[in-house]
C-alpha cells in the first residue's frame, strides 16, 4: 500500500488540536459544573470522578505520541522511504494505555445506562441485560485488540485481517448496545402519561436527550468501524478513534447536569398545579386573614368597607369585636376564582 506522511500523520496531527483538546476542556467545565452543583452519592460522584480521571490520562496519552513523531522523531520520519515507511514503530505504551482506556470508558458509561434502563422497569431485565452482555462482549474484543497493541508495534500491523475483524467487531457490538439503550429508554419515555401540558414537555426534553446522545456515540462508532476496515493507511479513522471516548464522557455529564434544569420544570409545574387545585381552599383562609386582620379597635383600623357588631364583645377583651364581616371576605367566599389579595397585604 501506498504510505506517506501526509496521508498518515494529517489526521492524527488535527485530532488532537481540533477535537480532542477542546473535548477536554469541555470534561473540566462539566465536571466542575457536577460536583458544584450535584448532591448526589458517593457512588455516582465516585463514577464521574473516575470518568474525570480517565479522560485525563487517555488526553495525556494523545499528546505524548504526536511530540514522540513530529517532534522527537521527525528526521527518522522523513527518511522513512514508502516501503519502510510501514515499518515505523508505533509509540508502543501510550497507544496500548490509551486503547485500554477508550474501551474501558466505553464500557463503564453503557453499563451505566443499562442500571438508568433497570430502575425504571426492574420486571424487566431483558433490556438491560442485553445492552450490559453487548457492553462487555465489546470490552473483551477491546481487551484484545489492547493486548494486540502491545505486542506489535509497527504501523503495517494495522493493515492485518485479524486486526481489522476485530477491531470491527467490537465496534459493532459497542453499536448494538448504544442502539437498544438508546430504543429502550425512548419507549418507556414514550409510554408516560402526558395529559398535562407541562409533562409532555418535560418528557420531550428528554428525548431529545437520549435521542441525541444515542445518536452521536453511534454515528462515532459506525464511522471509526468502517474507516478501519476498508482504509486503515489512511489514517482518517484516527479522529473518531480520539474523539469516541470523550464524546461518551461530556454525553453521560451533560444528562446528569440537566436535571437541575429539568427539576426545576417540574417543580415549578407542581407548584402551579397546586396552587391551582386549592384555589378554593386559598380562597377560604384568604377570608379568614382578613377576618382577623380586620379584628382591631375601631378607633385604630376602620376600614369603609367593615361593619362592626359593637353589642357584642369578649369578656376578657372589651376593645375586640366579636363579630366582623367584610366585604373581602364575603367576595372570596361566594367566588372562588377570585382571591382576596388585598386582604393579604
Amino acid at each position: 500500500m501506498d504510505f506517506n506522511l501526509a496521508s498518515f500523520f494529517g489526521p492524527y496531527f488535527g485530532a488532537p488540536l481540533l477535537r480532542s483538546c477542546p473535548l477536554f476542556g469541555v470534561t473540566v467545565i462539566q465536571t466542575y459544573t457536577y460536583f458544584n452543583s450535584s448532591r448526589d452519592t458517593v457512588k455516582f460522584r465516585l463514577f464521574v470522578g473516575a470518568l474525570f480521571v480517565l479522560d485525563i490520562a487517555s488526553t495525556v496519552f494523545v499528546a505524548h505520541p504526536l511530540y514522540y513523531y513530529l517532534v522527537n522523531q521527525l528526521e527518522v520520519v522523513r527518511e522513512q522511504s514508502p516501503v519502510s515507511f510501514c515499518r515505523l514503530t508505533l509509540s508502543d505504551r501510550e497507544t496500548t494505555a490509551y486503547t485500554g482506556i477508550a474501551h474501558t470508558v466505553k464500557c463503564m458509561v453503557q453499563i451505566f445506562f443499562a442500571t438508568r434502563i433497570y430502575l425504571v422497569r426492574k420486571q424487566n431485565w431483558a433490556v438491560p441485560g442485553i445492552v450490559v452482555f453487548f457492553a462487555l462482549a465489546s470490552f473483551a474484543l477491546g481487551l484484545v485488540t489492547t493486548y494486540y497493541n502491545s505486542r506489535h508495534h509497527e504501523i503495517v500491523d494495522l493493515l492485518r485481517r485479524n486486526f481489522r475483524i476485530v477491531v470491527g467487531t467490537s465496534a459493532g457490538f459497542a453499536v448494538v448496545s448504544d442502539v437498544t439503550a438508546t430504543i429502550a429508554m425512548c419507549h418507556f419515555l414514550a409510554n408516560i402519561p402526558t395529559e398535562i401540558r407541562n409533562t409532555k414537555s418535560l418528557r420531550n426534553s428528554l428525548l431529545i436527550f437520549v435521542i441525541n446522545r444515542g445518536a452521536l456515540v453511534t454515528v462515532l462508532e459506525l464511522i471509526y468501524s468502517i474507516q478501519i476496515v476498508v482504509a486503515p493507511e489512511r489514517s482518517w479513522w484516527v479522529p473518531f478513534w480520539l474523539t469516541k471516548n470523550k464524546m461518551y464522557i461530556n454525553t453521560t455529564l451533560a444528562m446528569l447536569n440537566s436535571r437541575g434544569t429539568l427539576r426545576g420544570k417540574a417543580t415549578a409545574h407542581t407548584m402551579d398545579t397546586i396552587r391551582f387545585a386549592d384555589l378554593k381552599k386559598s380562597s377560604t383562609i384568604s377570608g379568614e386573614r382578613s377576618h382577623l386582620r380586620q379584628s382591631v379597635p375601631a378607633s385604630t383600623l376602620d376600614p369603609p368597607s367593615a361593619v362592626y357588631d359593637t353589642q357584642q364583645f369578649r369578656p376578657h377583651s372589651p376593645t375586640l369585636p366579636l363579630h366582623v364581616h367584610t366585604t373581602s371576605a364575603a367576595t372570596s367566599r361566594s367566588d372562588p376564582e377570585r382571591i382576596p389579595v388585598t386582604s393579604e397585604c
